[in-house]
């Protein structure tokens, strides 16, 4: 293993809170509302479980603040669970919506399954409503029993940082880069390497690189990675503390790439930005700081998989190739989509089709084996290939069943399945500081076996 500790350094700081129910804090319950809370009753039964709301006005904001307890009749004392809800503020002229949402929302819901993470404003994390009247939104999350503590750290994270819900592409770019920049700000500093930027320029524009070199580098090696971000948003920015970092334990130079992006640039335009730089630095390898004769890999997280990939079958001269939870099935054919459809896993079917959307002219854009690389008819001859899979990921059996294909065509191939993690954990060390450590442990063996 390697040294984690920077991450580490981190980690309390995004800890998964365990706010539990005692007696005490119920003992003096008040269920004054009358009509509407005769109609809850009525509508929302759980086995052995009754719901009770906590009606508490604010005269100040003339708000409504309603709690949620679950009690169990049967033992006649509160069921120690994590706080499902911390607090819905409603406007009092909401006050009748609020059941019925309530009713939607629970029906057919095990009690046990719904946890609390938002303080102020709590955040959907389970598809079953998305409420939002006036300026409150609400969202509930259903925990998956997998998800490790680093898992509910960031979706608790998420929470309290909530994802806009009227997505314009400006808006979501700025909102990822506002939470890797929160999340890894401790690790910013911790590379103690150069890194330079520099342009490449190609026949149609200069596109902009960012060239990591640690210390004691080794020069028979170089890496050219592209980011993920469903090809619409996310920069070298937001991977530059795992990248470094990544850098720092194979002791080997990595060079980020930030192609265009749609929809102001769309398929093909940002897979050709990423063929031309690679082709170039293919052929002035030695510009950038490595030996005539160094092995050129390339790697990417999600959509930058996708690129790394279809790059592998597009040109010669690529050594070998780093895929980490790689977007290959676009098309959303295989069943982790279906699996892992829950918005509780981050990245949903309904995401990626927005990301497809911008990034894609239409469906035959998809369609071509450039873009999809599982619709390729041979993989014969492509260099060793390392998978980063994330386990709870609707990206992950595309890219089982592309180790499958490339395993079969007689390719070098090493998956490594990350488990009780979801897509995002990989550029996101200042809150998966184990996870991210235990895969560039992965990328830092494989580079070191070509």
């Amino acid at each position: 293993m390697s040294n984690y500790s920077s991450f580490v350094k981190s980690e309390t700081e995004f800890e998964y809170t365990n706010n539990e129910l005692t007696y005490e804090s119920i003992s003096s319950i008040n269920t004054n509302i009358e009509n509407d809370e005769e109609q809850l009753k009525k509508k929302i039964q759980f086995v052995r479980i009754k719901i009770y709301l906590i009606q508490q006005t604010s005269e100040c904001n003339k708000q409504i603040c309603v709690r949620y307890v679950s009690f169990d009749p049967s033992l006649t004392k509160v069921v120690r669970r994590r706080r499902v809800i911390e607090s819905i503020y409603l406007h009092v002229q909401q006050k009748k919506n609020i059941f019925e949402k309530l009713i939607q929302l629970f029906n057919g819901t095990k009690s046990s399954t719904i946890y609390e993470l938002g303080l102020q404003f709590l955040y959907v994390y389970n598809g079953l409503f998305n409420y939002r009247e006036g300026h409150t939104f609400v969202m509930f999350f259903s925990k998956d029993p997998r998800f490790n503590n680093e898992t509910l750290a960031l979706l608790q994270f998420l929470a309290q940082n909530p994802l806009p819900q009227d997505i314009e592409v400006e808006t979501l770019r700025l909102y990822a880069e506002d939470i890797h920049q929160k999340i890894n700000k401790k690790l910013h500093e911790t590379f103690k390497g150069t890194i330079e930027e520099k342009t490449v320029k190609t026949n149609s524009t200069e596109i902009p690189i960012t060239i990591y070199t640690p210390l004691n580098v080794n020069k028979d090696k170089l890496v050219i990675y592209f980011h993920g971000g469903g090809w619409v948003v996310c920069s070298p920015k937001t991977t530059q503390t795992i990248v470094n970092y990544t850098a720092d334990v194979t002791k080997t130079i990595w060079i980020s790439v930030e192609y265009r992006l749609g929809p102001e640039y769309k398929y093909p335009i940002w897979l050709d930005d990423a063929l031309d730089v690679t082709q170039h630095i293919i052929q002035n390898r030695t510009a950038y700081g490595v030996n005539e004769t160094a092995k050129i890999g390339v790697a990417g997280d999600s959509a930058g998989g996708m690129i790394s990939a279809s790059l592998s079958h597009l040109l010669k001269g690529i050594d070998f190739q780093i895929l980490i939870y790689a977007a290959l099935d676009i098309l959303g054919e295989t069943p982790s989509y279906k699996e892992f459809a829950n918005p509780m896993y981050f990245l949903t079917p309904e995401l990626m089709k927005w990301y497809s959307t911008h990034a894609f002219h239409n469906l035959d854009d998809v369609k071509d084996p450039r873009a999809s690389v599982l619709l390729n008819r041979t993989f014969e001859g492509l260099p060793p290939c390392l998978f980063i899979v994330a386990d709870l990921d609707i990206l992950r059996d595309g890219n089982l069943e592309y180790q499958k294909l490339l395993e079969k065509a007689g390719v070098q191939t090493k998956l490594v399945l990350m488990k009780n993690v979801i897509h995002l954990f990989f550029t996101l060390p200042g809150i998966f500081p184990q996870t991210c450590a235990e895969a560039t442990d992965a990328i830092r063996d494989f580079v070191a076996s070509i």
